[in-house]
């Protein structure tokens, strides 16, 4: 099971995140979905595992951090979605919470050969590890403002949400970064940079391991719930039973009265 929830990541080229670059959530859908229906479920977390995998992945630059990160995320999402009010708060949650877990995977630094934007790029340069090295090394904000920017391609307003912060802290945050990795590259700046937002659209599941992943993953959150409703359901028959037990037992006493 393990295995087929992982990220499938193919190089499946670019188009497939410019396409839809946003964790885009139909309010219909998420009004079904807040209700736990099983279908809608899935389909609202289909609609967003793209985009939370991408920024997962991304911003630890580890596979196996990343999906533990996406694991965590689309768990504590089926505890929270009773709790948002519509479909844009609930943008906002994923964009915010994706990012703040992300952060906690920040002690566990990739090795630059093995970082995810290095080995999903297409091809592997000394003057391009040296980049994602370089970016992996700026403060946490200017390196998720970048990576947001220029991988997920937010908007600012998008990037504060994630990040937790104001759009004035985001420009600041992406302009320093920028100077520090152009200073950096050199002339080869734009060149790492589209490699970059190239290896960031390349960390998309493949469509077609979707479906399973997404269904198999709700189908192990969901059953310490199934499991719990059984123990209620058992523990009031026990009581009605133990009720019902008690009233034949001593049903002489009653008589009396």
């Amino acid at each position: 099971m393990r295995g087929s929830l992982r990220l499938s990541i193919l190089m499946i080229g670019r188009d497939a995140m410019v396409s839809n670059p946003s964790l885009h959530i139909d309010e219909e859908l998420f009004a079904r979905a807040k209700k736990l229906e099983r279908e809608a479920l899935e389909k609202l977390v289909e609609s967003v595992y793209p985009g939370i995998c991408r920024i997962a992945y991304g911003l630890s630059g580890r596979e196996d951090v990343g999906h533990g990160i996406v694991r965590f995320v689309i768990n504590h999402a089926m505890h929270h979605l009773r709790h948002l009010r519509d479909a844009a708060s609930a943008q906002r949650w994923f964009y915010h919470f994706t990012v703040l877990v992300s952060r906690r995977g920040r002690k566990h630094e990739p090795a630059a050969e093995q970082d995810t934007l290095v080995a999903h790029s297409g091809e592997v340069s000394a003057a391009y590890v040296a980049f994602v090295r370089g970016l992996r090394a700026l403060p946490f904000q200017q390196r998720e403002a970048y990576l947001l920017t220029f991988g997920e391609q937010l908007l600012y307003r998008d990037v504060a949400t994630g990040m937790d912060c104001s759009i004035a802290a985001v420009e600041v945050h992406l302009q320093v970064a920028q100077q520090t990795l152009r200073a950096m590259s050199g002339d080869g700046y734009e060149k790492m940079k589209e490699r970059l937002t190239r290896a960031w659209g390349n960390l998309s599941p493949r469509e077609e391991a979707i479906h399973p992943s997404v269904r198999g993953l709700i189908t192990k959150l969901m059953w310490p719930r199934r499991i719990k409703r059984v123990l209620i359901i058992v523990a009031a028959l026990a009581i009605v039973v133990g009720v019902t037990y008690a009233a034949w037992r001593f049903r002489h006493l009653w008589w009396r009265t």
